[in-house]
């Protein structure tokens, strides 16, 4: 898969990166399970050299901790630290690319495949 950016991709890429930015750190939940207004259609985690892109049905964000229901209906707990939300929408910049954009050059990037593992990305 070949990834080409150029000027209108990128200005897209940073105004829904901004968004993205701003929803996660204004919401805080006091400890309590914060109810937002926020749709999103997946996270993109980062570790340890790898990215994964995990397809979610609803997300809850209390403190740094957010809470994800995948389609599949399993639940993760991951990190604000290691984790970015996204919705995927028609005309607009791919899940792949924004999380191609923000992984290291060599980082392994790859669906969370639930069922099947076999669908891997390599950034190159």
């Amino acid at each position: 898969m070949k990834i080409r950016f150029n000027s209108k991709n990128i200005a897209k890429f940073a105004a829904m990166a901004a968004g993205a930015t701003i929803a996660l750190t204004s919401l805080t939940g006091c400890g309590n399970v914060s109810e937002t207004n926020y749709t999103y259609t997946h996270a993109v985690i980062f570790e340890e050299g790898k990215t994964t892109i995990v397809p979610i049905q609803q997300w809850r964000q209390n403190g740094e901790q957010i809470q994800l229901l995948t389609d599949e209906g399993n639940t993760f707990l991951t990190s604000t630290f290691n984790t970015k939300l996204f919705k995927e929408v028609e005309g607009g910049l791919s899940v792949e690319d924004f999380a191609i954009s923000l992984s290291d050059s060599d980082c392994e990037i790859g669906y969370l495949q639930e069922q099947d593992t076999s669908k891997v990305m390599n950034k190159k």
